[in-house]
């Protein structure tokens, strides 16, 4: 039934993501969780299609960038949860015969360095999002935040492999993943979206925005004072906004790579 309905809703191709999902999960995944520690990497792939479901739903495409990001997303996210989960429930999930990491881990720095390296790895996708232009540089700066707060949480589980530590972090775990997909959906790069419910919430929360603040303010200032910029353009001040400061950072190294690669072809060998 649900093919059915993912067919005739949405295409083909999201139907057949969930069906794969559904032999997957009934499939590799249980079959997994009582045999070998590898369940929690199967059962990462299982997490990781739905979102990919949903883009696909929504545009037809299955390998779109934001596709690729959203489910590589939910895949490096599920491990820090559900390792320091199973750390927590350890004795829980050995009583059930379940085949975890921290099951097979007395001391816990398996467990912990997982825990730590899936979360390195879970902090640079805003940083790539930003610079791949998917989303603006304000994500990638708001991130520093958020993901500092549970590279910390896994640092302290680290240090000390408590389950004390270890709820902590999944606790983090628990708001990271909504706040991390909200802030990718409201500093997306998609001027489609403009004229959706979407797009006006947007623009009142914009009224919350360091970096929106920083520039109406500077634009106001200049724009009072009758200075060119203010016509239409950001006033001085911006250059104070972290997103601006990025902004031109990049923008010049991408210049002066251009103008290397110019130079270098011009001074070549010629036939």
């Amino acid at each position: 039934l649900f093919r059915s309905v993912l067919y005739a809703g949405a295409n083909p191709a999201t139907a057949a993501l969930g069906a794969g999902n559904i032999l997957l999960y009934g499939g590799a995944y249980t079959l997994s969780k009582p045999r070998t520690e590898w369940n929690t990497w199967i059962g990462a792939v299982v997490g990781a299609i739905p979102p990919v479901m949903g883009y696909c739903a929504a545009t037809g495409e299955v390998l779109g960038a934001e596709a690729l990001w959203l489910g590589t997303g939910l895949f490096l996210w599920q491990f820090p949860h559900f390792f320091s989960l199973a750390w927590v429930h350890r004795k829980d999930y050995a009583r059930g015969g379940f085949q975890m990491v921290p099951v097979n881990d007395p001391t816990g720095q398996r467990t912990a360095n997982l825990v730590g390296k899936y979360t390195v790895a879970l902090a640079a996708l805003p940083i790539l999002s930003s610079a791949s232009g998917m989303t603006s540089w304000m994500f990638g700066l708001e991130s520093l935040v958020f993901n500092g707060i549970a590279l910390r949480a896994a640092q302290k589980f680290s240090d000390d492999r408590s389950t004390e530590n270890a709820r902590v972090f999944l606790k983090r775990s628990l708001w990271y993943l909504p706040l991390l997909l909200a802030l990718f959906l409201f500093h997306r790069q998609d001027h489609d979206l403009d004229e959706t419910l979407l797009g006006d919430v947007k623009r009142q929360l914009r009224g919350y925005c360091a970096h929106d603040l920083v520039t109406a303010a500077s634009g106001d200032a200049a724009g009072s004072s009758g200075g060119a910029e203010g016509e239409g353009g950001a006033g001085p001040g911006a250059k104070l906004c972290p997103v601006h400061i990025v902004d031109d950072t990049v923008g010049k190294a991408k210049a002066g790579g251009e103008r290397l690669v110019r130079q270098l072809t011009a001074s070549g060998p010629k036939p």
